[in-house]
């Protein structure tokens, strides 16, 4: 049985790594730095053991001497499968020429059998090298819904052995564990690691319908992803929320789903109260930009019964844009503004956009941008005309917090690059399958600041199903980071 090895977000002294096995503990890595060997400390928690999946988890701590700097690459080989990588460890404040982020969203399996997001990926790390340094995976790295083939006779089979069936697929093809493993990775969760608008039940999957299914499904859902996604975090997926310093930036990658009730509930809410907590001193603490990284995107509209958007808990809503004025305004400990970049997939086409604070002056600080990269593998069934959404104009009227302004405009950032072919409308959207880049480094004139360039990168067009085009013989010449908006932010 083949060992499969992914690795989870960097650390200053090295990496946590997420190991499945036919039950044999993981074996020491050998880690090399500049030809020689470097000693390292191995520590393996584990075996755990999943309903559904015949293989034991292990999540191993690889830890390199501490007289070694922070933001070393490192050469690691692996002896069960005799892979080598070359992966850093997160650098204790941004290098001169800068750290880059690979990040993306909504993976179909069905629609990547032949390896395009691999074969993208491949190209970004050599434009990038050597400054790339994790992946930011932001939610549907898997569809536990979709195709529903969950239908009423199968339930007596179980949901652990369904939700088993569905990770076996995606975890076992070799092109993605592939992708998974040429970078670390830090991981949030959207709903289809549930099902589509997770927690609402859904007409199209019968185990929604009755509280004890909807439970049940949801239990195997949710240990399933702890034990696959959550253990690539620094917490093992014992918290919802990951902070990654970047100084003088620093990212906060939310969960916004796992915790999320129903949009009707009495008691609604998109995160719990520790989390809230740990988000809302994050804000107040910033010594420089932020980072916020969630599952599903803050400039949108409303959402309704088919799929509820975050606007739709109008009073977390508000909690949400409070925090971005606060930080817009200086409200913090040291009374300094701080720009705070939005970070999200889910709607599955590339698109950059920025809301303007009402009342805040200062140009550098009214505009909150919000990039968007989905999704890294679209899902089928193909439309013949797709159009991508366009921005609300305004963020929902129910949502903005009455006591700065009830509505903030919202509008497109245009591509410095131009798309081809051009889109029917929307320019600065892809509704083709994408990856997105960003570049953080030193500002190179302003202290304490960070500039910010992010690109999108197409993968292969969207309505392209490999069989169409990836047969014997055929040379795969769509799957490539070809580059298709751009453009950068000075950030403080």
């Amino acid at each position: 049985m083949q060992t499969w090895i992914v690795p989870g977000v960097p650390l200053a002294d090295g990496w946590h790594l997420w190991y499945a096995t036919d039950g044999m503990a993981p074996q020491p890595v050998r880690v090399r730095r500049g030809g020689e060997a470097v000693p390292v400390d191995w520590q393996v928690a584990g075996p755990v053991a999943l309903d559904g999946f015949e293989r034991s988890i292990y999540r191993a701590r690889v830890r390199v001497p501490a007289n070694l700097p922070p933001g070393t690459v490192y050469h690691i080989d692996i002896p069960e499968t005799g892979e080598q990588h070359q992966w850093r460890t997160l650098p204790s404040s941004l290098p001169p020429d800068g750290l880059a982020v690979l990040f993306s969203s909504c993976f179909w399996q069905p629609d990547d059998a032949e390896g395009a997001l691999l074969k993208a990926c491949l190209d970004l790390i050599q434009a990038w090298e050597p400054t790339l340094a994790f992946k930011l995976l932001l939610g549907d790295q898997i569809y536990l819904d979709w195709p529903p083939d969950v239908v009423p006779w199968r339930l007596q089979r179980g949901g652990y052995e369904l939700v088993g069936d569905r990770y076996q697929q995606y975890w076992g093809d070799d092109a993605y564990r592939a992708f998974l493993g040429l970078l670390p990775n830090l991981v949030v969760p959207d709903d289809h690691e549930f099902w589509n608008d997770y927690p609402e039940p859904q007409i199209q999957l019968p185990v929604t319908w009755q509280t004890g299914l909807r439970d049940e499904f949801a239990a195997a859902a949710r240990e399933y992803f702890r034990a696959f996604q959550g253990f690539l975090n620094p917490e093992g997926g014992e918290q919802a929320w990951t902070i990654v310093p970047l100084a003088p930036a620093s990212l906060f990658a939310a969960d916004t789903r796992s915790e999320r009730s129903q949009a009707q509930h009495g008691q609604q809410q998109i995160m719990s109260a520790a989390q809230w907590a740990a988000l809302e001193n994050w804000q107040h603490r910033l010594r420089g930009p932020g980072l916020l990284a969630i599952g599903q995107p803050l400039l949108q509209s409303d959402g309704d019964w088919r799929d509820h958007s975050l606007s739709n808990f109008p009073a977390e809503y508000r909690r949400l844009l409070a925090l971005l004025r606060r930080s817009a305004t200086g409200d913090n400990e040291h009374g300094e503004p701080h720009n705070i970049v939005l970070l999200t997939g889910d709607i599955h086409f590339s698109r950059s956009t920025y809301a303007t604070i009402p009342g805040v002056d200062d140009p550098d600080f009214q505009r909150v941008y919000e990039l968007v990269a989905s999704a890294s593998s679209t899902i089928g069934p193909y439309a013949t005309t797709p159009q991508p959404a366009s921005v609300p104009g305004f963020l929902p009227p129910g949502g903005a917090d009455p006591g700065f302004s009830p509505r903030w405009p919202v509008q497109a950032v245009r591509a410095t690059v131009p798309f081809d072919p051009v889109p029917p409308s929307n320019l600065y959207s892809c509704i083709d399958n994408n990856l997105g880049v960003l570049r953080l480094r030193p500002h190179p004139r302003r202290p304490y600041a960070v500039e910010l360039t992010h690109v999108a990168y197409r993968v292969r067009p969207y309505h392209r199903p490999y069989l169409d085009w990836c047969l014997p013989g055929r040379p795969i010449t769509q799957a490539q980071g070809r580059r298709i908006h751009s453009h950068t932010l000075d950030l403080r």
